[in-house]
């Protein structure tokens, strides 16, 4: 292959010996080439203004994202909060037989006594079940002091 050499324009670079001829010459390639440099820096300028302006958009449509995540979140959290509530007020029914309307007295009045104490009972079988449940979660948890003790080493 043949090397591809490229074209010198400006061979009027030295004026040694030249004649008042050549001045005009040298000044329009002088001319060509400052204008040049000058298209050269306004292209970097324009290149370095359009990069910093893509990474203020990034950075901007990252930080919206990251907002929108959040309220996202949010409204999600919210949501399953919601239906929590309602499935506990849907499994409160059935436990709760006194209304909310203030008619707790003459329900209580119109209660057999039998009844009533068949209800306590349970009320209180309940509670039973429950602190024997936390008495053995609570015996169940070693502490870190515990497990630190010099007791609790043994050398065989």
């Amino acid at each position: 292959t043949k090397p591809v050499f490229e074209k010198v324009w400006n061979h009027y670079g030295s004026s040694a010996g030249s004649g008042s001829c050549s001045q005009p010459i040298y000044f329009k390639h002088r001319r060509i080439e400052l204008a040049r440099l000058e298209k050269m820096d306004k292209d970097h300028e324009a290149l370095q203004t359009a990069y910093e302006f893509q990474s203020k958009r990034e950075a901007q449509i990252e930080a919206d994202e990251a907002a929108t995540d959040k309220k996202r979140a949010k409204r999600q959290k919210k949501k399953e909060a919601k239906q929590q509530a309602q499935e506990l007020k849907k499994q409160a029914d059935g436990i709760n037989q006194f209304g909310a309307d203030g008619s707790w007295l003459e329900m209580m009045k119109k209660m057999d006594p039998k009844q009533m104490e068949a209800e306590v009972q349970k009320a209180k079988e309940e509670a039973a079940a429950a602190a024997k449940e936390a008495a053995l979660a609570r015996a169940s948890t070693v502490s870190v002091s515990q497990m630190s003790s010099a007791q609790n080493i043994m050398i065989r």
